[in-house]
């Protein structure tokens, strides 16, 4: 039985969150889609 695909999505660990959307945004050509509160980002931890 096959698997199907149908998305992926990176997860990218950074000590200097600012300094990487610019990186990602500006240098690459990355659009931010969406942006979680701290609080949130934190529960979501294991």
């Amino acid at each position: 039985m096959a698997i199907e695909v149908t998305g992926v999505a990176p997860l990218v660990q950074v000590f200097d969150v600012p300094k990487s959307i610019r990186f990602y945004r500006d240098v690459l050509g990355f659009a931010v889609t969406e942006r979680a509160k701290a609080k949130q980002a934190l529960s979501n931890r294991h």
